[in-house]
């Protein structure tokens, strides 16, 4: 090699060196996260968060974040739906829901020439418990067939939306003839359910638990008799994703710790979100507590992947849309894997771990 040729290559090599070590992210970076603060098995990917500032103990400070400066941004949505809107428009970069309404946030970005991704379970159940339908105390209705004829209403495009339409199908009811379908907020269908404005109303965690708690409505119908898993988890979008994916590790490493939080203190979570959410602590115990309606496993087990595509079969089968969305592709679990890995613990022992929280008694 000429000396000519070296003394290039030297340059080049300088240049190089010079370029990678220029931070990639001297400014603003957004960190837009949309929470469903009162659906509380949602709580370790959202309030906990928020709450604990969790996430700025984890977001990356060194290499190309060194210069970074993060704008945290939170947002409160009462169901997914909205929170998708919110998520194709550019406004949201993370977000919390369950499987059906992230089945229509795959779809919605695939609609819009995007991808969204659902990076982890938060909360979940194999056998569907936490949806449910309720009936006003008083009314006669005792059954699913009893409400052939009758007013329904549930949040369009929530889990508790397919868990009601897998149901009814069940029964042998057609839910666009037999019943009057109507779209209602839980909190707009508590008051409705106590002035005998609705027949019954199906919702999402924590509503089917709550309502009949405060006593003034009856569960008639658990999403458990469906024996259809059930989950909430985590959806980002993919272009943000793969432009900080440190960040979204950074998300569910403190999405982690608020788990190991709640079930180390499960008393003092519950108080915490009750306090922050109205839900009653002993109806958020039920959930976060040991042995509780639902887990707050992280993993993609085969049957919470399962629960997605049949949630987006479901969207299909009532012509809600045309389009095919590949679920091993929607389903991301390297983020999750990275940060078990960050975090200390195994993925691969967590994801066959099907054992629910231990029940620990005081000492004698």
């Amino acid at each position: 090699m000429t000396v000519k040729a070296m003394t290039i290559k030297t340059r080049l090599s300088v240049l190089l060196v010079l370029l990678l070590s220029q931070p990639v992210f001297a400014q603003d970076i957004r960190v837009s996260i949309g929470t469903q603060d009162t659906t509380i098995n949602c709580a370790a990917g959202g309030l906990l968060i928020r709450e604990l500032n969790l996430l700025e103990k984890y977001l990356p400070k060194t290499g190309p974040y060194q210069d970074a400066h993060y704008d945290i941004q939170w947002s409160n949505f009462t169901s997914g739906a909205p929170l998708t809107n919110e998520m194709v428009a550019g406004k949201i970069d993370i977000g919390s829901m369950a499987d059906f309404p992230a089945a229509f946030n795959g779809d919605a970005f695939q609609k819009a020439g995007k991808q969204s991704l659902f990076i982890n379970v938060l909360s979940a159940s194999i056998a569907g418990s936490g949806n449910g339908i309720v009936v006003p105390k008083a009314s006669t209705v005792q059954s699913l067939a009893d409400l052939k004829g009758k007013t329904i209403s549930v949040p369009f495009a929530s889990t508790a939306h397919g868990m009601l339409l897998r149901a009814l199908q069940q029964q042998g009811l057609d839910p666009e003839n037999d019943v009057n379908l109507i779209t209602q907020a839980p909190e707009v269908a508590g008051s409705a359910l106590q002035t005998n404005k609705i027949d019954a109303h199906a919702d999402f965690v924590p509503f089917a638990e709550l309502f009949p708690y405060r006593g003034f409505a009856r569960k008639i119908y658990d999403g458990a008799q469906a024996n259809a898993p059930t989950l909430h988890g985590t959806v980002v979008s993919a272009e943000y994703a793969r432009k900080y994916p440190e960040v979204v590790q950074a998300f569910l490493q403190a999405a982690l710790e608020a788990n190991q939080l709640l079930k180390a203190e499960p008393e003092k979570y519950s108080e915490l979100i009750a306090k922050l959410t109205g839900v009653d602590a002993e109806v958020v115990y039920l959930f976060h507590g040991p042995l509780g309606i639902q887990t707050r496993d992280f993993t993609w087990k085969p049957e919470y992947k399962q629960a997605v595509k049949t949630s987006f079969e479901t969207l299909k089968l009532l012509k809600r849309t045309s389009t095919e969305l590949d679920v091993k592709q929607f389903i991301d679990e390297r983020y999750l894997q990275a940060a078990f890995k960050a975090a200390g613990l195994d993925y691969s022992a967590e994801l066959n771990n099907y054992a629910p929280t231990a029940l620990i008694g005081l000492p004698i």
